[in-house]
């Protein structure tokens, strides 16, 4: 897998905390869940650099957790 590919998903507002809940998908497998409090009080600009970097780092989780995986089976195999 050389390229990862995200989205977002079940984007939700909470009415008790005032925040907006929403997934981030890595390669439609690896999911990162995120929780933005009073987001009115963030510009677009904000929130697009705020979900830009959720995004970065879905990928980044995801990778880790392939490295991870590959490195145990490694281990099994011995």
């Amino acid at each position: 897998m050389s390229e990862h590919k995200t989205s977002l998903h079940q984007v939700s507002r909470h009415k008790a905390t005032g925040g907006i809940t929403f997934v981030v998908k890595c390669c439609e497998e690896h999911e990162h869940s995120v929780h933005i409090q009073n987001p009115g009080l963030y510009s677009q600009e904000e929130l697009e650099r705020r979900v830009a970097w959720e995004k970065e780092e879905a990928v980044r989780r995801h990778t880790s957790h392939l490295a991870a995986e590959e490195f145990l089976k490694r281990l099994a195999a011995n």
